[in-house]
């Protein structure tokens, strides 16, 4: 098979047509000749300067040449490929290492020939110098324009440019937000009284009129979640009020220009703030104690659906994982209830690793070739729409180069959600990949017994955090106040399995119940509402449910809930409730609890 790789950077050489449209035809024509097949890797508005991990079809490009995959490899020039040394040793590396051939614009390039290699060497060191200059001359460019006082980038909130020659002015909705941000903190107001204000007035922030959604990395799972709500914050009220612009400098690099007809605040009054700022400053006290949390990124609320995350203030003794939507400036959960660390971590360790009940389970489920067939099929579906996208981006990018349509600042705007889309079809193809090897019973299965049986419990909090989140999904937290106290009830999604374990515990968190098993299906949307459900309920869980007035009270009403049909209250997308003959009960001793903290 041939490789055919195209990039571009986004500057043409001049005279000549890099297009990428131009590689892959070019790429093609030299496929038909060898009377071989192909595959195009792309990266558009890449440098070949940048980190192979920023370059996704080339690191996928070198991966493929690794595995064997490619035998032939093609590029319209040894600068499509790289404009590093480092990368370009790389590539050579990964051909001579897999016995493939390198043609550059379709010639046979002999790597294992000394002069050869030493000779494309030289030409990478020039490919390098070639960008550095050229980057060299963007960054003057850019002065230059500064000094002008023209906008680059994202410009600062309240300032937009003019259409006719590129000079920063005000925006004239956005500036007059900007002007009561300043005069409420000249007032005395604080950051978070004014994002509060902004809030309850429902003035739209940039991402609100921009139709974007913010997102967030998740630092231990690597997950990305979006925060729908694009409320104003107090560090961005902050960030507002620290920029020079707003009294007429504009700060680009080390220089510093003025520009007086964008002030909108003297210097006198700006001063008055900052000083306000460094006065309300918390004096430190030595390095920030940090702490661990083992289950940050997993646990969930079910009330509100935001992220339980982990909460320790040595000076309240606060020591728990807590709902974020009950937090400034959104409140919008009402139900939910903190969670005690040390216990919980407690418990979720004797759950996966020393009780050896879940282990026994998991091994006995057998595979769901349903589930792995409809796997496939978003994989396939999910190539398809890459491609398409792919062919999107291109169109426009030629179309954003064209010298008819060098003003029509909608082009770039189009051009970049193309790329971000492009880039998002392929971050959810991998994750679909990875459900799908997971859910390949000799993979899932030598994964989760590894894990287990490979567990220790001296090993570190880093260690076992890793254990944890390899087998665990997601944990939903729901909370049910009751007359005296409360119960809570936990759903665990484990990673690469449809089942999904439902434990119950008191107010206390001392003692956990393992209630039964659900398994996520699509039968759910086919449930015949007039059909009554009909259960078994074994003796051993009626004892239990009945030991004390709480529990009947909110076991009958969860029973209550599964005659009416209302199966999904509380945990939507899950059916049939699995009793266990013999419950699985988790008692935790005050004295023994697991500490990282």
């Amino acid at each position: 098979m041939v490789g055919i790789y195209c990039r571009i950077s986004g500057n043409k050489e001049e005279g000549k047509d890099t297009s990428i449209e131009s590689q892959e035809e070019q790429g093609k024509a030299f496929a038909d000749k060898m009377k071989m097949d192909y595959q195009i890797y792309y990266d558009i508005g890449i440098s070949g300067k940048a980190e192979i991990e920023e370059r996704d079809d080339f690191n996928k490009f070198i991966k493929d040449i690794n595995k064997g995959k490619i035998k032939h490899v093609y590029a319209i020039h040894q600068n499509r490929i790289e404009r590093s040394p480092d990368t370009w040793r790389l590539f050579v590396a990964s051909v001579l290492n897999s016995g493939c051939k390198w043609y550059p614009n379709g010639i046979f390039y002999d790597l294992d020939d000394t002069t050869n290699r030493a000779l494309a060497s030289l030409l990478s060191i020039i490919n390098e110098m070639h960008s550095d200059l050229t980057s060299d001359a963007v960054k003057r460019a850019f002065r230059k324009n500064a000094l002008k006082g023209k906008a680059h980038g994202i410009r600062a909130y309240g300032i937009t440019k003019d259409e006719k020659n590129d000079l920063m002015i005000h925006h004239p909705e956005e500036i007059k937000i900007v002007k009561d941000i300043f005069k409420w903190s000249l007032e005395g107001m604080g950051v978070y009284s004014i994002a509060k204000k902004l809030n309850s007035l429902e003035i739209p922030t940039r991402y609100n009129k921009l139709g974007l959604t913010p997102v967030r990395k998740e630092a231990n799972t690597g997950k990305e979640y979006t925060n729908a709500t694009k409320k104003w914050w107090g560090s961005t009220i902050s960030g507002i009020l620290k920029k020079e612009i707003y009294k007429g400098v504009y700060v680009w690099g080390d220089l510093r220009v003025k520009l007086p007809d964008l002030a909108i605040i003297t210097e006198e009054e700006f001063d008055k703030i900052q000083k306000n700022f460094k006065k309300n400053k918390k004096e430190k006290v030595g390095k920030k104690p940090s702490n661990n949390y083992l289950l940050n990124g997993l646990l969930f609320c079910k009330d509100c659906y935001s992220m339980y995350r982990g909460v320790i203030k040595k000076k309240s003794r606060d020591n728990s994982y807590k709902c974020k939507g009950k937090a400034a400036p959104t409140h919008i959960c009402k139900k939910s209830r903190a969670v005690n660390i040390p216990k919980f971590e407690t418990f979720i360790i004797h759950h996966l690793f020393l009780s050896k009940n879940l282990q026994e389970y998991l091994n006995k489920i057998e595979i769901n070739n349903d589930e792995i067939d409809v796997l496939q099929l978003k994989v396939s579906q999910k190539i398809k729409r890459i491609k398409s996208q792919e062919k999107m981006v291109t169109r426009d990018y030629n179309l954003m180069r064209d010298p008819d349509l060098e003003y029509d600042t909608r082009l770039k705007d189009d051009y970049q959600n193309s790329k971000m889309k492009l880039s998002k079809l392929k971050e959810e193809l991998e994750v679909i990949e990875n459900k799908l090897n997971e859910q390949r019973d000799n993979n899932r299965l030598n994964r989760v017994n590894n894990i287990i049986d490979g567990f220790d419990l001296t090993a570190g909090f880093k260690p076992i955090q890793e254990s944890v989140h390899k087998l665990i999904e997601r944990i939903d937290v729901a909370y049910q106040p009751l007359e005296k106290n409360g119960i809570f009830q936990f759903l665990i999604t484990y990673k690469g399995f449809n089942e999904k374990s439902i434990w119950r515990s008191n107010q206390q968190l001392n003692e956990y119940t393992l209630v039964g098993y659900h398994k996520s299906s699509k039968e759910l949307a086919d449930f015949n509402e007039n059909e009554i459900l009909d259960f078994y309920i074994p003796e051993v869980f009626k004892n239990y449910m009945n030991s004390s007035p709480d529990k009947k009270e909110y076991f009958q009403s969860v029973i209550d809930d599964l005659k009416s049909k209302s199966v999904s209250k509380g945990f939507e997308g899950t059916i049939q409730l699995e009793f266990g003959e013999k419950l699985d009960v988790i008692k935790l001793d005050n004295n023994c609890l697991v500490k990282f903290n």
